[in-house]
C-alpha cells in the first residue's frame, strides 16, 4: 500500500541516521523501534498512529536536517530529491497532516538547492542522468500534489521537463540502447 510505502520510507530516512541526530530527544526512534517490532501488525499502532509517527519523523528531518538555505537535507544531492517525493507522497495521502512543511519546502527547495555552493550545477543538471532523473520523478510529483490555483505548480512541472529534456539527448546512445547513467560517458545522440 502506498501510504504504508511513505511512512516506511520517511522511518527509514529518519532511522539509519539517528545516531547523528543533534537533539537528546529520541521519542521518535523509540516509537520507530516499536512500529517495527515483531508483533502483528494490528498491535503495533492504529492508522492515526502511524500517522502521527510519520508527521513527527518528517518535522525532525526539517529541524535537525533539512538547510534552509541549500534547500537540501544534510548537503546531499539525489537523496533530498528522494525526501521531496516521500513528503510528496505523503502530502498526497495526509494532506491536512503535512501542508505546514510542503508548502515552504517545495518552493524553497525549487529555488535553492540548485544554488547550493557545495554544487556547481546548473539547475539541477549535473551531468549524473540518474540524480537529474531522480529530481525529474520528484518534480512531477510535486506537481501532482500542488493545487491548480498555486503560481508555483507550473513551475515544478517545468523543471522536472527540463530535467528529463537534458537526460534524454542520451537515450540510445549505449551498447544496450538504454539511457547512460552520466553524461561525460557518451557522446550525444544527434
Amino acid at each position: 500500500m502506498v501510504t504504508s510505502t511513505s511512512i516506511l520510507a520517511i522511518f527509514l530516512a529518519v532511522l539509519p541516521l539517528s545516531s547523528c541526530l543533534p537533539t537528546k530527544d529520541l521519542s521518535i526512534i523509540k516509537r520507530a523501534k516499536n512500529i517495527f517490532s515483531r508483533k502483528p501488525l494490528n498491535r503495533r499502532g492504529t492508522q492515526a498512529q502511524y500517522v502521527e509517527y510519520a508527521v513527527e519523523a518528517s518535522k525532525a528531518m526539517q529541524q535537525d536536517w533539512y538547510d534552509t538555505s541549500t534547500g537540501l537535507w544534510n548537503g546531499s544531492w539525489w537523496n533530498s530529491a528522494n525526501a521531496i517525493t516521500t513528503l510528496a507522497d505523503f502530502q498526497d495521502h495526509f494532506n491536512g497532516s503535512i501542508g505546514s512543511v510542503t508548502s515552504t519546502v517545495f518552493p524553497n527547495t525549487l529555488k535553492q538547492a540548485p544554488l547550493a555552493p557545495q554544487f556547481n550545477y546548473t539547475g539541477f543538471i549535473n551531468g549524473f542522468y540518474d540524480d537529474e532523473l531522480w529530481w525529474a520523478l520528484a518534480w512531477i510529483r510535486v506537481w501532482d500534489v500542488t493545487p491548480e490555483d498555486d503560481p508555483m505548480r507550473n513551475q515544478y512541472l517545468d523543471t522536472a521537463k527540463s530535467i528529463f529534456n537534458d537526460a534524454k539527448v542520451s537515450w540510445g546512445s549505449s551498447n544496450c540502447k538504454a539511457l547512460w547513467y552520466v553524461s561525460f560517458l557518451h557522446p550525444p545522440t544527434p
